[in-house]
């Protein structure tokens, strides 16, 4: 991922101050009276975009999240996750509602309403995943349709990515545009190239560290500050076409919904940000490690074959097995494990592909009784 560093501009701005230091007080209140309706407007329009881009996040959660019911029913046989299902569809159409409702998705309703049909596909085949368990087995036709379920849920979340790229887009636009206005105001009011460019300085640096703000909210989760869905998928887009050989680990957290159930939501949370913490302690500096949903992660390895990927996994699984979690409401240790796919490309695979087949060998590892590493055959 890019750093965006700024220390280049600190250390100008540091030389410049020194040596106009007679009238750097005359600047800063020139700029705090005429430029603060400025700054609160960029304020706004970003405080606007992210209430419109929420309701797409939480949609997109919720159709992750509701894949977590069927599989776990094909694993464990629990008739209670059918009523975790039917909430996770209620959580998914309350979403759809509330989008294609909003004056603000209004040109983009005829879309959304499409991608409902897709999702009421989707519900079809979950629905089938709790009539094919059979005496406790899981035939292959159920793992088959397992697969179909989870690609057309991740499909129907991806393809809701255009409606908040679209609007991050129109906040890099907005920030253009106004500091082309900032930049004519300074010009204007203060008459003088000198004093414009001071505050032409200060402006830059404020407009470096909002856009490096933006850009955190857009490419990191929330809770655990790993890299969210969407920089992976860049991620994983850049390396298609750069054709760049590479590894994939796919982590699953094991028994993470009894955590939920047995010591609440907030013990959860503690265990993702633990887990994610020590996680990150055993990877490479170049390692891309993000949440790609609920109490799933995936890593990008570049340049590991899958033998070495595997040594690494077999080091994270270690690594989170000796490591207890310190819940602080209870007080208790938790220990955990996790269930570990690996899979990779020379560059020739499509990334996604890659995933797939991560994927899977993570199922196998989770079939196979959790707390292991699989390779993709």
């Amino acid at each position: 991922m890019k750093n965006y560093n700024t220390g280049r501009q600190s250390r100008y701005l540091m030389v410049v101050s020194m040596t106009l230091l007679p009238v750097l007080s005359l600047v800063l209140i020139t700029i705090f009276f005429f430029f603060h309706p400025i700054f609160a407007k960029m304020e706004f329009i970003a405080d606007t975009v992210y209430e419109e881009i929420r309701p797409i996040r939480g949609l997109q959660m919720a159709l992750i999240v509701s894949m977590m019911a069927p599989n776990d029913f094909l694993l464990h046989g629990n008739m209670e996750e059918k009523k975790i299902w039917e909430q996770s569809k209620d959580e998914v159409d309350h979403y759809f509602i509330m989008l294609i409702n909003n004056p603000a998705y209004a040109a983009e309703k005829r879309k959304l309403l499409l991608l409902r049909e897709e999702w009421d596909k989707c519900i079809l085949l979950g629905d089938q995943l709790f009539q094919v368990k059979d005496s406790g087995v899981v035939f292959k036709s159920a793992a088959d349709l397992m697969e179909k379920f989870d690609l057309s849920v991740e499909t129907l979340a991806g393809d809701l990515d255009s409606f908040a790229t679209y609007r991050e887009s129109a906040v890099r636009s907005a920030y253009h545009t106004i500091h082309a206005l900032k930049t004519k105001t300074i010009i204007a009011t203060l008459g003088a190239i000198l004093l414009g460019l001071i505050s032409g300085i200060f402006g830059s640096i404020w407009l470096a560290k909002s856009r490096r703000k933006m850009l955190e909210f857009m490419t990191k989760d929330a809770l655990t500050g790993a890299y969210n869905r969407r920089a992976l998928d860049d991620a994983l887009h850049i390396l298609n076409e750069d054709k760049i050989a590479f590894s994939v680990l796919l982590l699953d957290i094991d028994n993470f919904k009894s955590i939920n159930d047995m010591h609440g939501h907030d013990a959860g949370d503690s265990v993702l940000r633990s887990f994610v913490e020590g996680t990150q302690n055993v990877l490479r500096t170049d390692d891309l490690f993000g949440r790609y949903g609920g109490e799933e992660f995936l890593i990008l390895l570049y340049d590991t074959n899958l033998n070495h990927a595997a040594v690494l996994a077999e080091r994270i699984r270690r690594s989170v097995e000796l490591t207890p979690v310190f819940i602080p409401s209870s007080g208790a240790h938790l220990s955990l494990t996790v269930s570990i796919g690996c899979a990779a490309s020379d560059g020739l695979i499509p990334s996604e592909e890659v995933v797939r087949k991560a994927d899977k060998a993570m199922y196998m590892a989770k079939q196979s009784g959790r707390n292991q590493v699989r390779l993709a055959e």
